[in-house]
């Protein structure tokens, strides 16, 4: 049975692209033979773990065939039991997660992630904030991730959209370029996915046009970095406005208005990355013969696309929330509050107020 069940592992990463390199044949030895029996069963157990999608739906929202950057660190960190995984998701409001769900797809994905990998603890930070793209994460909150984290999720298809025909140069594009080369060279040892949802209907209850997304753009940025990206709007576009779909996806299930999700969706956005975090840590056990090794290796920050990204060492400052009452040195008449906010369960809303006119 152990035979056949890599012998459909093999076929499968045919399938999924990996290169020849890495698949068995009768001139390149099986790859699995190079694996531990510990890395077998850990391989095992991934492709074990339950997908709230069809795979094979889910596998054409893969963008890109690529290592990597630091994924062998990650791979060695999820395959070592006792290991403490730190996670840091950065989007707008559908990384936060609708205001009247129970979860969100970055705890969705945390959740699979324990299932799967028993033994290792993980930690996640959603530093997502609403009706933001890159550019505000770049300045003001990329200050707040910690230095030892292994895996940032970035979300900014839809808030970082700023028109098809858009350059490199342009604002949207530019400031997702700088988001990442602050985000490696404060977390350089970290392992990047990222994520692009979509508006899935304009205002009039119609389709969303297909190009009308940031994600053609940060995915060229993403390739140039070593970041893999998923894409719902390539995996699931016509499904979701074809009610007889083969999938049996219903779109009432997955939003609950023109662009967010609802609990289900959340599972379902989290079963995209759950299959790339899966398919790069198999990638990457399967790539080197000491995964050790490779995980000691840190790559280099490459030349900026655009050179006015090559400026994100520009200093900045940014204080939200309880952050910025110890900032006010002098208060006459303003009374700190938290007025709270539906935005989300349990969500604050920080600040000064008076009533009084002149203060």
């Amino acid at each position: 049975m152990a035979g056949w069940r890599w012998f459909a592992m093999s076929l499968t990463l045919v399938l999924l692209g990996l290169p020849q390199h890495l698949v068995a044949s009768k001139f390149v030895p099986n790859p699995s033979s190079r694996l531990t029996q510990q890395h077998r069963t850990f391989v095992d157990k991934m492709w074990e773990s339950h997908m709230a999608m069809p795979e094979s739906l889910i596998r054409a929202g893969y963008k890109h065939e690529l290592e990597g950057r630091n994924w062998a660190r990650l791979a060695q960190k999820l395959s070592t039991e006792g290991s403490t995984v730190n996670i840091v998701a950065f989007g707008g409001s559908v990384t936060v997660g609708y205001r009247r769900s129970n979860t969100s797809y970055p705890e969705e994905l945390v959740d699979w992630l324990s299932d799967t990998f028993p033994g290792v603890e993980f930690n996640l930070i959603n530093l997502a904030r609403r009706a933001t793209a890159a550019t505000f994460a770049a300045l003001c909150l990329v200050q707040d991730m910690p230095e030892d984290t292994d895996l940032v999720l970035l979300e900014y298809s839809v808030n970082g959209y700023g028109g098809q025909c858009q350059c490199f140069t342009d604002p949207q594009t530019a400031g997702y370029e700088t988001l990442l080369r602050k985000l490696i060279k404060k977390a350089p040892h970290a392992a990047m996915l990222a994520f692009a949802s979509f508006m899935w209907l304009d205002k009039e209850n119609k389709p969303g046009k297909y190009y009308d997304t940031g994600e053609d753009q940060h995915g060229v940025v993403c390739r140039r970095y070593g970041v893999p990206m998923m894409s719902v709007r390539d995996a699931m576009y016509d499904a979701m406005f074809d009610a007889d779909n083969a999938y049996g996806i219903k779109r009432e299930k997955i939003l609950v208005d023109i662009v967010h999700v609802g609990d289900y969706g959340a599972k379902v956005y989290a079963a995209f990355l759950a299959w790339a975090v899966r398919h790069q840590v198999t990638r990457a056990l399967l790539h080197h013969r000491s995964l050790a090794a490779a995980a000691r290796h840190t790559p280099a920050l490459p030349p900026p696309l655009n050179p006015e990204a090559a400026q994100e060492d520009w200093p900045t400052f940014c204080a939200e929330g309880l952050g910025l009452q110890k900032y006010v040195t002098d208060n006459k008449g303003w009374k700190w509050v938290d007025e709270g906010t539906n935005a989300c369960a349990g969500c604050h809303r920080y600040g000064y107020l008076t009533k009084q006119v002149g203060d």
